[in-house]
């Protein structure tokens, strides 16, 4: 009786530890703010808001259910339990930064030349 009493216990300790982790993995919103409150841009607490927008649409995540892998520009974090682990040095942020910008004036860009060459 005992051992059954163990057993059920730990089973449901890894049960709990398990929809723990499921409830808090984090999410790609969370991984923005994140990513931008370690990396500001030093222009403002408007150019972080869009700054943390575009670090949003360039993220490529992959779910696990109890982790997930952020992908952005190639450097790959992990999201557990509302944590981010991952390695990211300051030139890397800084040259993100750069090209994530960059992308983005590249994007305006087209959206405008496809809107002159639809209204012509």
């Amino acid at each position: 009786m005992k051992k059954l009493f163990s057993f059920i216990t730990t089973l449901l300790l890894i049960a709990a530890s398990v929809v723990f982790l499921i409830t808090e993995n984090p999410n790609v919103e969370e991984f923005s703010k994140w990513y931008v409150n370690n990396n500001p841009t030093e222009m403002g607490a408007f150019f972080d808001s869009a700054y943390e927008g575009i670090v949003r649409q360039q993220t490529h995540t992959k779910d696990y259910l109890i982790f997930t892998v952020f992908e952005i520009k190639e450097l790959k974090y992990v999201g557990l339990a509302g944590h981010f682990w991952g390695r990211n040095t300051v030139e890397e942020a800084t040259q993100n930064a750069t090209e994530l910008l960059e992308n983005v004036r590249e994007q305006l860009e087209k959206e405008t030349t496809d809107e002159q060459d639809t209204n012509n």
